[in-house]
């Protein structure tokens, strides 16, 4: 009797354990849709990407082209396969190159961005509008040239999307210029004319955090912007997330609610290379490239409390190994609640110089825990995924940069099925 008793203990746990793992590591499926293959169809795609109400994907591509960077799209064919097209080369002529950051498409079909480097003014870049000409072609127009104020108080080097409030303004960041050469929040105004005036809404300070290389977003309000500065901030400067309010007369008030490296050996993570995504609750969720229990970097969220101070909890303290290191692109939800993003190092391959990185997704059992799966190591045909991914409301959609790969190794477009 005694051993028909432990037997069905024995089963009764192995039943509760089963019925737990799934829920944390249960499957997605993870399949590449197109593989660059060089500068015709571009070059190293280091931002995530967007899609029109037709299910077709946009991106850019940091090279290609001249090897000043591509503008892309991707539609699926009949057969599930994806069809990649150029829609736009930067020539680097007159105009910026080196896109870093990816595309906002606006109502009417239009595609907005930044570029890194050129434009008409110190090498500092622009701010750009795609329009398509209803014959597969578009046309790029300069809606605006930073560094057009002397010292370049307005701005200079973005890598950041930007977003539209609801007035159709735009909003970036640049990790460089303003008053104190920290970089800069700005904002863009239609003028009615076609053209458009830009202005800083914020400028950083080394103590305020600076050197934003993510855009912002706002709350769900629509009214508050939020985003994380790279550096800056406590000690020797490993970023913050703060709040820019915006006050009657047409200023911004700054807030910082979170200063990294707070805890000890800076387990609570260091320099915040990607934006922030909301929750539902209103908490902050996002990722830092560096530092924590491991050095290689972290996922957290921010919770407002009653009182007004923000708290931060770390939910995953990346290794470096298998489960991946060193997140560039932050986190991104499915519709069940499941954290997804992806790191640019670990994963375990040797043939990239510290891994090839992962795609991961972070579950929360029961009891408010989080646990990572690593759903895919990146080999050097897909290595270094360096964006966060986008959710249509089915598929996460991603890119890898191809960055350190071995060989002829341009980068990839993949999806992620939860």
């Amino acid at each position: 009797m005694k051993q028909i008793l432990t037997l069905f203990l024995v089963i009764a746990i192995a039943i509760a354990v089963f019925a737990f793992v799934p829920s944390v590591g249960a499957a997605s499926k993870f399949e590449t849709i197109h593989k660059f293959v060089g500068l015709t169809d571009g070059v190293y795609p280091y931002a995530g990407l967007t899609y029109d109400s037709a299910g077709n994907l946009y991106g850019t591509t940091k090279l290609g082209g001249d090897t000043k960077g591509t503008a892309f799209e991707l539609k699926q064919n009949s057969d599930g396969t994806w069809a990649e097209s150029v829609i736009y080369v930067f020539s680097g002529t007159g105009s910026g190159y080196y896109p870093m950051a990816g595309l906002t498409l606006d109502s009417a079909g239009n595609l907005y961005g930044t570029l890194s480097q050129g434009g008409a003014n110190h090498n500092a870049g622009q701010v750009y509008e795609l329009t398509p000409d209803g014959n597969g072609t578009w046309t790029e127009k300069v809606l605006y040239n930073f560094c057009s104020l002397s010292y370049c108080a307005d701005g200079s080097t973005s890598y950041a999307n930007v977003i539209f409030d609801q007035n159709g303004n735009l909003y970036g960041t640049t990790a460089e210029g303003g008053a104190s050469d920290s970089g800069t929040v700005f904002k863009l105004t239609p003028n009615g004319s076609g053209g458009w005036a830009e202005s800083v809404i914020y400028s950083f300070s080394p103590t305020e955090g600076g050197e934003p290389l993510a855009g912002v977003i706002f709350d769900q309000a629509g009214k508050n912007l939020y985003g994380t500065g790279f550096a800056g901030g406590r000690g020797q400067g490993f970023g913050v997330v703060f709040r820019l309010s915006p006050n009657q007369n047409g200023s911004w008030t700054y807030a910082k609610l979170y200063q990294f490296c707070r805890l000890e050996n800076c387990r609570d993570g260091g320099n915040p290379w990607a934006g922030l995504t909301f929750d539902s609750a209103g908490n902050l969720y996002g990722t830092t490239k560096f530092q924590g229990a491991h050095g290689d970097g972290v996922v957290f969220e921010l919770s407002p409390t009653a009182k007004g101070p923000w708290v931060e909890r770390v939910l995953y303290q990346f290794t470096g190994g298998d489960d991946g290191g060193n997140p560039q692109g932050g986190v991104t939800f499915d519709s069940s609640g499941k954290l997804y993003g992806t790191t640019y190092y670990g994963g375990g391959s040797t043939s990239c110089k510290g891994g090839c990185g992962v795609v991961f997704k972070l579950v929360r059992d029961p009891n408010g825990d989080w646990h990572e799966t690593a759903i895919h190591a990146c080999s050097p045909a897909t290595s270094n995924p360096a964006a966060s991914l986008v959710f249509n409301g089915s598929v996460l959609y991603g890119t890898s940069s191809g960055a350190s790969g071995t060989g002829q190794r341009f980068g990839a477009v993949f999806e992620v099925i939860p």
